[in-house]
């Protein structure tokens, strides 16, 4: 039975609807991607879905009791407790039953008061409330926080920041359905990771909007597209569905070019014989025409269309940075920095949140000076530098004005043209800035990039705010430029396609990979490995000896065959411990005695999380040793191992 089931609803703000006639169910165990152009609708389906909009027409199903969350796409947490305290003040249910308990317990139980505090308690157990704490502090860290950040107020976060403690919130709420626009947006790479891991473990059904094409194909069983106030379902992550709707794409261009050459054939025999013997065949043919359904071509995948130019050649050596440093609040972001950049070089610039990146890249553009060492600029270099809060940007302008401010040189008809090849057009050209969504406020931005025609970019998360096709439109703007580039970003997809070298912040130092991104990954995946430790398989004197004196040491196995039974007794054993070690991990972790020792609860959220990896690993041996010992009832006694 669905969770929320859409009848036939349509949704429409006075010019033209935005959803027309859609029926969706969402089932109980969907993983759903929302994809589709910004402006098509996607918002506003996901507030139709948790009720805060009611449809103009049609009806909402929702199971009773039903709880749903929703991350609108610019939620930030707000106030100025500390951000733990903050979040913790986010689910008072929990807070509230504990003191219930405390105060049934501090009074003597009765019989009476004995079955309420039980009542209480399993509710609170329900909630995970002995281990809540614990949940906190590992979703606050997994979304990037450091210890040191727990402690600061809410409201001396950066806006990113707010973004994800708002996450959190969210999702240690625990909802029936979750509904997240664009949660994506502010979280690094090791922060998307997670939040990857955690979605694909959780048994919970969800939709996310998001823009990042590799996290929707980790996360997602099916896909939703909002086009044309229409939406279609298709099974399976991003990629199968790029595939499939590039082939339906493709098959509506045929078909459209198909029915347009026969429309011109009958208008042609129409024309010729509307007034000859065959007038009754033309006046047939013409009615035939007016009742045809019009096919439309499919809409073009740019939905802007951008190419960067530069007015100089600029020299070959672009930048020179020698031993800088920067330091923030009193803290040392990077210290000793040296750099060199090349024509035509294209670095991607990666590493968690807060470590320094934008830092660096505005004290490349001058925006900010070194606390020491010194930043050289070449012979011939123009600069350009987009931030990702839009600083160069005056909301209080319309964007026509924003253009016009830029370049007074412009004629109207030139701001016109330029801001519809960003398909900003009409009266929207006239509004505030202030009234425009991230991604409309990201265009404007580049394109005052684009028309300052520089040999030197300097990018901070262009791609945040925008849309799938406006990301690729990008990409193929930024591969085709001849100038330099240095982007910031977290979009995976994005800098594998542009980037050919990266600069990586790393625990130990800033490291430069000159092979992209994906030699980058690889390195970066391949250390990791060889810092996780390897569980050995230990083997005492007494068990191998029970273990050749057992009936199967007597039978005539070959020596490979016997070592298997003995490796797979061994692991059965191993297998046993394991588990009763984790079990009493996991005893500890909900223990109400220790919930507030931080340092306890996060060594044994560690331990746990050894244990669980030494026992899968068993597992898939003892499992691969099932199937090759299965081969041997085939006849065959050699197995290599």
């Amino acid at each position: 039975m669905p969770l929320v089931n859409l009848d036939n609803i349509t949704v429409d703000f006075g010019a033209g609807p935005v959803l027309e006639n859609i029926s969706l169910g969402i089932e109980p165990n969907d993983r759903i991607g929302l994809v589709g152009p910004n402006g098509e609708g996607k918002t506003t389906l996901l507030s139709v879905i948790c009720g805060e909009m009611e449809p103009y027409s049609g009806a909402v199903h929702r199971q009773r009791g039903l709880r749903v969350g929703f991350l609108h796409q610019n939620h930030r947490l707000g106030g100025k407790l500390p951000l733990l305290e903050a979040v913790h003040d986010s689910h008072p249910e929990i807070p509230e039953l504990a003191q219930k308990m405390k105060a049934l317990s501090e009074n003597g139980l009765s019989d009476k008061d004995l079955s309420e505090y039980k009542q209480i308690e399993n509710r609170f157990c329900h909630l995970d409330g002995y281990g809540f704490e614990g949940r906190i502090k590992a979703v606050l860290g997994g979304l990037g926080f450091s210890v040191e950040q727990f402690d600061t107020p809410v409201d001396k976060l950066s806006g990113g920041e707010r973004n994800r403690a708002a996450l959190a919130c969210l999702l240690l709420r625990k909802p029936d359905l979750l509904l997240m626009d664009e949660p994506t947006n502010h979280i690094d790479y090791d922060g998307l990771l997670w939040l990857s891991e955690y979605l694909k473990k959780s048994d919970k059904p969800y939709i996310v909007v998001s823009h990042d094409r590799y996290f929707l194909d980790e996360i997602c069983k099916t896909i939703l597209e909002v086009r044309g106030a229409e939406i279609s379902r298709f099974v399976g992550n991003y990629t199968l569905y790029e595939r499939e709707r590039a082939r339906l794409d493709e098959d509506l261009r045929k078909r459209f070019i198909e029915q347009k050459s026969e429309i011109r054939r009958v208008e042609a025999f129409i024309r010729k014989n509307i007034a000859g013997q065959k007038t009754k065949q033309a006046q047939s043919r013409r009615k035939m025409l007016a009742k045809m359904e019009r096919l439309l071509p499919p809409p073009n995948a740019d939905s802007i269309r951008m190419r960067f130019k530069t007015t100089l050649r600029g020299g070959d050596d672009v930048l020179r940075v020698k031993n800088i440093s920067a330091i923030v609040g009193g803290r040392t972001l990077f210290e000793k920095l040296d750099l060199f950049v090349t024509r035509g070089e294209k670095i991607g610039i990666v590493g968690p949140n807060g470590c320094g990146k934008t830092t660096l890249l505005s004290i490349l553009a001058g925006r900010r000076a070194p606390d020491s060492g010194k930043v050289t600029t070449g012979t011939g270099i123009s600069v350009g530098y987009y931030s990702q809060d839009f600083a160069d940007v005056n909301e209080s302008n319309s964007a026509f004005k924003e253009i016009q401010d830029f370049d007074g040189a412009m004629s109207e008809e030139a701001i016109r043209s330029s801001l519809a090849l960003f398909s900003l057009r009409g009266d929207t050209i006239f509004r505030p800035l202030s009234t425009f969504s991230g991604g409309e406020i990201a265009r404007v931005a580049l394109l005052k990039l684009l028309l300052d025609k520089v040999n030197l970019l300097l990018l901070d998360e262009p791609t945040n705010h925008l849309d799938i096709p406006s990301r690729i439109t990008l990409e193929k703007a930024l591969t085709s430029y001849e100038g330099t580039l240095l982007i910031v970003s977290h979009d995976r997809y994005f800098l594998r396609k542009v980037a050919n070298k990266i600069i990586a912040f790393e625990p130990n130092g800033i490291k430069t990979f000159d092979s992209g991104f994906e030699y980058y990954l690889e390195r970066r995946e391949y250390h990791r490995s060889a810092q996780r430790p390897v569980p050995k398989r230990v083997i005492s004197k007494k068990e191998a000896r029970e273990a050749r004196q057992s009936p199967i040491a007597n039978k005539k196995f070959s020596i490979n065959v016997f070592k298997l039974r003995e490796e797979l007794e061994n692991i059965e054993i191993e297998a046993h411990r394991l588990e009763s070690e984790r079990e009493r991990v996991l005893e500890l972790i909900h223990d109400k005695d220790i919930a507030d020792d931080w340092n306890r609860m996060f060594a044994l959220q560690r331990e746990y999380d050894k244990l669980s990896g030494q026992l899968e690993e068993r597992l898939h041996r003892w499992e691969e040793i099932e199937r090759l010992l299965e081969r041997r009832g085939d006849g065959k006694d050699s197995i290599q191992n």
